[in-house]
């Protein structure tokens, strides 16, 4: 069940609420006053709207203007992260076709394994971390090949 914050109008308290997806009705009282709330009229939302300006994207969304750690650099717009990672010799990552197949696979288990059936899930897991550890092993293997080289092209 997710858990739910909703705000009292009456007392401007918050708190959280364990509902299912459905209970937009569910009358609760807030804890301070014990003024009814209920998710479809007292929800609010942690997090600020997504919009996405400029380049695309439908509904409402905001993708611009926001810090990226991995890049260091604020990011106002999808071309201009693009044009970023360009600037500085990087790509998106894409998985190898091995990856996308182990994913396939793994969500494969989950999907048809039965409720309750915890060795499918470990399996599942199992089958993701494996893949994990083959996708790092090769990539260290690929940067101290690089590095090898460059080691034999600036020592000649």
């Amino acid at each position: 069940m997710p858990l739910y914050s909703l705000f009292c109008d009456e007392c401007e308290t918050g708190s959280e609420h364990f509902m299912g997806m459905d209970d937009n009705s569910l009358l609760v009282k807030c804890p301070s006053c014990a003024a009814p709330l209920t998710r479809a009229l007292n929800r609010n939302y942690a997090a600020e709207k997504i919009m996405i300006k400029g380049d695309t994207c439908s509904g409402s969304c905001d993708f611009s203007n926001y810090f990226d750690d991995g890049l260091d650099t604020y990011i106002t717009s999808r071309s201009h992260r693009k044009r970023v990672m360009q600037e500085r010799g990087l790509t998106e990552y894409e998985p190898t076709s091995e990856g996308k197949a182990a994913r396939a696979e793994s969500s494969y288990i989950r999907s048809h394994a039965p409720l309750g059936d915890t060795d499918a899930l470990h399996a599942a897991r199992q089958q993701s971390r494996d893949m994990d550890g083959k996708r790092k092993k090769r990539l260290i293997t690929e940067k101290l090949e690089k590095a090898q080289k460059l080691i034999r092209t600036t020592g000649d």
